[in-house]
């Protein structure tokens, strides 16, 4: 009785990790990847927890799933636990040193979006934190954080590599912008058909594929896969808002990325009620025990999200 018991708590443990690996991550599939099993065997362990605990974490539709109250109460208590014990392994490693040594962080991030919900806080980070160096490396490309000495990343997709810690940070849907003059020399698209006609720049993905479909989010809330037919395609967004002013081109983005430039009437969005490509975002580190200064400036990268 005693061993069925012990066997029991073990697996409620490992199910509840299996849970909270999939709230960070947001995908089934994801964390089947990350955790090297099947999809199937993800979907198990979630509704063996909720068997075991009389109560429902998830609530499901044909395309995600959101938290329900009891999911989230589990989710916040397990994680404060985790980062109570990772914690505590931090201090017995170090065996009691100061944690006031100079550290330098190597984080690698990409391009475009990023700029303007981090970037700009960096600077008032580091001047609170007088003992922390950052090494920031703005790239649209796959990374290999072991081999590369990374200490944290912020990526695009779900890294393949299993031995990685993955959060899901965020996710967002594009707008498409242009100049008033383009619309007066170019006249302005009112439709997907209409778009078909149009100077709209694209983008290459991280491994240098060029995407051929988009998915879009129709006016009714219908989602479905456009095919694109650009002709000038970037593998990085940081020049699309000088292209786009210069009155030959529709660009993508999100309203945080041109905020100055449509308050000043510089820049309008183009069919305003189609949403164009979802992008989602990864906080991923190595799983080894962490400086507390890394931890920290995970917490502010954590707020920057958050504040959105």
């Amino acid at each position: 009785m005693r061993f069925g018991v012990i066997m029991e708590d073990k697996s409620l443990y490992s199910n509840t990790q299996t849970f909270c690996r999939l709230i960070e991550i947001g995908t089934f599939s994801g964390v089947a990847n990350k955790l090297g099993i099947s999809q199937s065997t993800v979907s198990r362990r979630i509704a063996l927890l909720e068997e075991n605990l009389g109560v429902s974490l998830l609530r499901r539709n044909t395309r995600n799933f959101e938290l329900t109250e009891s999911g989230q109460q589990l989710y916040d208590t397990f994680i404060q636990q985790e980062a109570i014990l990772k914690r505590t392994f931090v201090e017995l490693r170090n065996h009691g040193e100061e944690n006031d040594n100079p550290v330098t962080i190597r984080l690698s991030l990409p391009m475009g979006v990023i700029n303007g919900i981090i970037s700009p806080h960096i600077p008032d980070y580091l001047q609170r934190h007088p003992n922390l160096s950052l090494l920031a490396f703005y790239q649209n490309r796959e990374v290999d954080m072991v081999k590369e000495n990374f200490d944290l990343a912020i990526l695009r997709h779900v890294p393949k590599h299993l031995t990685l810690r993955i959060r899901k940070l965020y996710q967002c849907q594009f707008n498409l912008y242009c100049t008033p003059e383009y619309i007066i020399r170019y006249g302005e698209p009112k439709s997907l058909t209409d778009l078909g006609s149009h100077l709209v720049l694209g983008a290459v993905r991280e491994d240098n594929m060029v995407n051929t479909s988009v998915d879009v989010t129709l006016p009714n809330g219908e989602r479905i896969l456009w095919k694109q037919s650009s002709r000038f395609m970037l593998n990085n967004n940081d020049p699309s808002l000088r292209i786009g002013k210069s009155g030959q081109a529709i660009i993508a983005g999100i309203d945080l990325l041109y905020k100055d430039e449509l308050l000043r009437g510089e820049l309008v969005k183009v069919m305003p009620n189609y949403k164009f490509a979802t992008f989602e975002y990864y906080l991923v580190r190595t799983d080894t025990g962490l400086n507390p200064h890394i931890e920290e400036f995970i917490k502010f990268i954590e707020q920057c999200f958050k504040s959105l």
